[in-house]
């Protein structure tokens, strides 16, 4: 990872690291040679990989790294004592210079619901990164807006809302500011793992806009396998099938429904386990 000499490559490959100190701003040291400091090394050679790392739609680290940890990394004290307040000193700097791109510790990713949330927050992140290149317009903040709205609603109506407004007021001042606004509480929203009472909410409004469409026993079945998810008897991806087929029959470009149901490739069957 580290970008030093050849003596040096060999020095720090042979010793385990830790952080000591203060838990907000630790020092990485060797553990058998507390006097082998790679404080300043690590945080430059971050500082560098910044600007590579600007095109990556996600990050995974290294869990309980004094290098890669992203959260909750061991910190000792003067007397040797722990504390789990830390991140790792490469971690801390991507993650601060890159504040929303999708970030996530390897170990989380056991967790389904996190798993399936990290990829989402990746694939919503790559669209972004897309509309960012060819330049944001209010017309395409609008309509990246519509798309995931349905999405973006499952993980808070809160955000929901405040990002509507954002949206909603975008063309009274400089564009550029309001997207800064919008992709920082989009990606602080969609942290936020979706529960099984907000996707249910966000699944009973989409049956609501076929009530005309389907037969009363259609309506009636996908009211039943909502009330099933809800009760955590079928995965996410048992009414969300039974939705897509419908709306495969009955499109509704105007619902902002479409990466809902579909926020990355079917094929990761992520929602089979959520």
């Amino acid at each position: 990872m580290l970008s030093v000499l050849p003596w040096e490559r060999k020095k720090f490959q042979g010793s385990p690291l830790l952080l000591v100190g203060d838990a907000h701003a630790p020092r990485t040291v060797g553990v058998d040679d507390p006097g082998f400091d790679v404080t300043e090394r690590l945080d430059e050679y971050a500082r560098s990989m910044v600007e590579p790392c600007r095109y990556l739609s996600g990050y995974l680290f290294k869990r309980n790294s004094p290098s890669c940890g992203m959260e909750r990394v061991k910190v000792f004290n003067a007397g040797g004592a722990p504390s789990s307040a830390g991140a790792g000193i490469y971690a801390k700097r991507l993650m601060t210079s890159l504040p929303h791109m999708p970030v996530e510790d390897e170990g989380r990713l056991a967790d389904p619901v996190l798993r399936e949330n990290f990829v989402t927050r990746v694939f919503v992140y790559r669209r972004w990164q897309e509309l960012e290149a060819m330049g944001v317009t209010l017309a395409g903040l609008v309509r990246f807006h519509i798309r995931h709205r349905m999405l973006i609603r499952a993980h808070g109506e809160t955000g929901y809302h405040g990002l509507g407004r954002l949206v909603a007021s975008a063309g009274t001042g400089d564009i550029n500011v309001a997207a800064r606004a919008y992709v920082a509480l989009r990606m602080k929203t969609l942290m936020r793992p979706a529960i099984r009472k907000q996707h249910g909410s966000v699944l009973a409004h989409l049956t609501g806009h076929l009530k005309r469409d389907i037969d009363a026993g259609a309506g009636a079945e996908l009211v039943r396998l909502i009330a099933e998810y809800r009760l955590g008897r079928v995965p996410l991806a048992v009414p969300i099938t039974v939705l897509k087929d419908h709306f495969r029959r009955y499109p509704d470009p105007s619902l902002g429904h479409r990466l809902y149901l579909d926020p990355y490739p079917e094929a990761l069957e992520l929602r089979h386990l959520i």
